[in-house]
């Protein structure tokens, strides 16, 4: 089993579960959904990992996970996850796809579909859209008075 720091964060020194491993290769196959990876993409999938604690070893079978030909049904784990994690999985996703500025009509097509599969219904999934880009956008913003005076 895996251990849980008080952040919700797996600790580095134990393997990760198969849930986890599921879970990242989804969003590994949304990413990739419209034929490329982008290197900030991948980026922010590796410090999204690191941030879970995530070991060397782990970190690379994710690298190197070929999502040619596998659905998201064959990798997204068949235990229902809360309401609340799989919001958190959504936002995740959506992040990490948004991550290079272009979220294509295959990674949207993709979220949706990781969406219908964790029971997350329509409305909530274009919220969770709206919040990243809300972020991206105050971002942006913070930077342009802040950053580039």
């Amino acid at each position: 089993m895996t251990e849980q720091s008080a952040n919700g964060s797996q600790a580095a020194s134990e393997e990760p579960t198969n849930e986890v491993l599921g879970y990242l290769k989804a969003i590994k196959i949304v990413i990739c959904a419209d034929g490329m990876l982008s290197s900030s993409e991948m980026e922010n999938l590796r410090k999204g990992m690191e941030q879970i604690g995530l070991d060397t070893d782990a970190m690379r079978e994710i690298e190197e996970f070929d999502v040619r030909g596998v659905r998201l049904e064959d990798v997204l784990p068949q235990d229902e996850l809360s309401e609340e994690g799989a919001r958190k999985l959504l936002y995740t996703t959506i992040d990490t796809a948004k991550a290079d500025g272009l979220y294509s009509e295959e990674e949207r097509h993709a979220v949706a579909r990781v969406a219908e599969l964790l029971g997350v219904e329509t409305s909530i999934l274009h919220a969770i859209e709206a919040l990243v880009d809300f972020e991206n956008a105050a971002d942006k913003l913070r930077t342009a008075l802040f950053l580039e005076v």
